[in-house]
């Protein structure tokens, strides 16, 4: 038990003042009353963001909510359900698109945590993400090109953009975006979750008479936790994705989660991640069963690379993990490059 309650982790001193903040005015369906100055539009957010319960306005009773941010709560509810519906209609319209071409795609991220959220607390999400199989990446690139979608990057080729970039943003001509993903995370560590198998395990949405495929529960607690873990220090101090972890791990089964992590081994990955949660809000259980399973040496380095690494060079660490090694270097001559481009293009005064 030692190992599952004090081992190097993740470390937010960022988030100490928030994650107290939600500790001392409780969680779960207790009530958060804050003294009056201390209401304002920060602090509400995250705490009612961090609320692990079910239904938001009852978990804050109007008395401890003043104007006008209890009506900001109700409008702000509304329009993330109406925002929500709409781009699941989107997300179907995607993967029905893929799916012509013959090429299989899974809704990862915050459309895939949101269908788990309590309907009266929805989960904001602002994008559409499809995982599609390593194999069919650039098969997916192409054919949307072909579709008269646009990458959101530099003006690559269809090779270089899958060779160098991890996932793609498209934009259609009406202005709909799609982030297409070929893993979560880092490249050494997101290539672990089988498509295939996750694919197995996924789960069916559905939206009226059409059917949209899911991450299961488990696959997206451990990609919610990649993407986190390759975020570190760039981001990441937002509470959506502590709240989506909590919400998930109180409908997993550890037994089934932690199966899954160590056949990919990842364990460390969403150990390490949820060993940062307050107590209370920390699944034990599910901590103390993936902690049985430590890195590799090899993650371990990792670990320190991303765990350890002073804030101003954490940032370049996590970029530098989630693309492959031959992309990566590519991509920072690419870089470079482009630099003394600019540099060649300043227009110089002319010479005597």
């Amino acid at each position: 038990m030692q190992q599952a309650t004090e081992p190097p982790g993740i470390k937010f001193p960022e988030l100490s003042p928030l994650l107290s903040l939600c500790t001392t005015y409780g969680l779960g369906g207790e009530s958060a009353v804050l003294p009056e100055t201390e209401w304002n539009a920060s602090n509400f957010a995250n705490l009612v963001a961090f609320r692990m319960c079910g239904n938001a306005l009852a978990a804050v009773p109007r008395a401890t909510v003043p104007e006008p941010w209890r009506s900001q709560l109700m409008s702000s509810v509304g329009a993330e359900v109406t925002h929500g519906r709409g781009l699941l209609g989107r997300a179907v319209d995607f993967q029905e698109l893929l799916s012509s071409a013959g090429i299989r795609s899974l809704a990862v991220k915050g459309l895939a945590v949101a269908d788990l959220h309590p309907t009266s607390v929805p989960r904001r999400f602002a994008d559409v993400d499809l995982l599609v199989p390593q194999g069919q990446y650039l098969q997916a690139i192409s054919f949307l090109h072909r579709k008269g979608y646009r990458p959101l990057t530099r003006p690559w080729s269809d090779k270089q953009i899958a060779r160098m970039m991890p996932s793609v943003n498209f934009e259609a001509a009406d202005g709909r975006q799609l982030d297409l993903q070929r893993y979560l995370g880092s490249w050494a560590l997101g290539r672990r979750v089988d498509f295939d198998e996750a694919y197995e395990r996924a789960r069916t949405i559905t939206i009226g008479d059409r059917q949209l495929k899911a991450t299961g529960l488990p696959d997206t607690m451990i990609t919610t936790a990649l993407s986190m873990l390759a975020d570190y220090g760039t981001g990441y101090e937002k509470l959506w994705p502590w709240r989506d972890l909590v919400v998930l791990s109180e409908q997993a089964s550890p037994d089934e989660v932690a199966e899954i992590c160590e056949r990919t081994e990842l364990s460390w990955v969403l150990h390490d991640v949820l060993l940062a949660l307050p107590e209370g809000a920390r699944p034990d259980e599910l901590v103390a069963r993936l902690a049985r399973r430590p890195p590799s040496r090899a993650d371990q380095l990792r670990r320190r690379m991303l765990l350890e690494t002073p804030p101003r060079w954490r940032r370049a660490f996590g970029h530098m993990m989630r693309l492959p090694p031959l992309g990566g270097a590519e991509f920072f001559i690419d870089l470079v490059r482009q630099h003394f481009e600019k540099i060649d293009r300043t227009p110089r005064p002319p010479s005597p």
